[in-house]
């Protein structure tokens, strides 16, 4: 019972119970992002001539930036996979769409931005828990690094 009790109580992010609540939270907030992402993968050649650039880089580049934020940087950061790095894109991503695109939208319009916003920020500065790839190859290195300094002393 003490266990679960200091499972619970924790707030620790290597507890189980808050590293299994960012592990939801990535794959909710990424799948959600993922939703807007892969119709315009579908859509490629019809939006490639009429996508928003704002970087001026031309609208098939914007429309593949946007791509690589909410497809490849989302999948990363569902898997934990480089999260904090993989966070940047989409971070930029929607700061952007609220302070360029919805700049005078009213609040319904901006709030999508604003939540994948917040989400993607939280895991930038949290990281992405014990349940992730990062976790795992942290835990991996660290045994590496542990071993190596016990064969070092021997």
């Amino acid at each position: 019972m003490k266990p679960l009790l200091r499972c619970l109580t924790s707030s620790s992010t290597e507890w189980p119970l808050t590293s299994f609540g960012l592990l939801l939270f990535r794959v909710a907030l990424c799948c959600g992002l993922l939703t807007h992402g892969l119709p315009k993968i579908q859509n490629f050649s019809t939006l490639r001539e009429t996508f928003p650039d704002p970087i001026h880089a031309g609208p098939a580049i914007a429309l593949c930036l946007v791509i690589f934020a909410e497809v490849i940087c989302s999948t990363l950061v569902m898997l934990g996979l480089f999260t904090r790095l993989s966070a940047m894109p989409p971070i930029f991503m929607m700061i952007v769409a609220v302070f360029v695109f919805h700049v005078n939208d009213p609040f319904q319009a901006k709030e999508p931005a604003l939540f994948y916003l917040s989400g993607f920020s939280l895991l930038f500065l949290v990281g992405p828990g014990y349940f992730s790839v990062d976790g795992i190859l942290s835990r991996i290195f660290a045994k590496t690094k542990v071993s190596e300094v016990k064969s070092e002393t021997n």
